[in-house]
């Protein structure tokens, strides 16, 4: 009778033993398709850059004007949410082909930048480039080119009778 509870305990813990395996296995396994999916699909994550607010022309910018520039993080074209307990912080920073712009972060919303192009400013179009730090990473960038549009100088003569 000793020897059957011994043997049912042993056949218990192999039990257990097995199931913790086969777990740690399953979990394995997880990761090792990730790192897979990883190496298969190197350049998954992207930025995408959207132009915000309505001070700006419909398609376009206006010189001199100002617009904002908002930025998304996106994991195979979906916006990215970090999964829980992650301290992964989404940091971008934006760059502008043309020179004379300038571009400031916004101090109310995160991942918005303000922008602003200047009167005289002669380019017809402004690349912007978004860049950061992915969460497996490797460097996420997005472009987005704009026209600029010039808005004419408009001149007026007052004429005011005196005498």
């Amino acid at each position: 009778m000793r020897d059957d509870h011994k043997i049912l305990e042993k056949l218990e813990w192999l039990t257990n033993e097995i199931e913790r395996l086969e777990h740690e296995n399953r979990r394995q396994f997880d990761v090792l398709a990730r790192l897979l999916w990883h190496l298969i699909n190197p350049n998954r994550f992207t930025i995408r850059i959207t132009q915000e607010g309505t001070t700006m022309a419909i398609g376009s910018l206006t010189s001199p004007g100002t617009a904002s520039i908002l930025l998304a993080l996106l994991d195979n074209g979906a916006p990215y949410v970090a999964p829980e307990g992650s301290t992964y912080v989404f940091t971008p920073s934006l760059a502008c082909s043309d020179a004379s712009v300038t571009i400031a972060p916004d101090a109310t919303t995160p991942d918005q930048f303000d922008v602003t192009i200047p009167a005289g400013d002669t380019s017809t179009s402004a690349v912007f480039t978004a860049t950061a730090t992915a969460p497996d990473g490797t460097t996420a960038t997005g472009t987005l080119s704009i026209p600029l549009a010039a808005i004419p100088q408009q001149f007026s003569i007052s004429v005011t009778q005196t005498a």
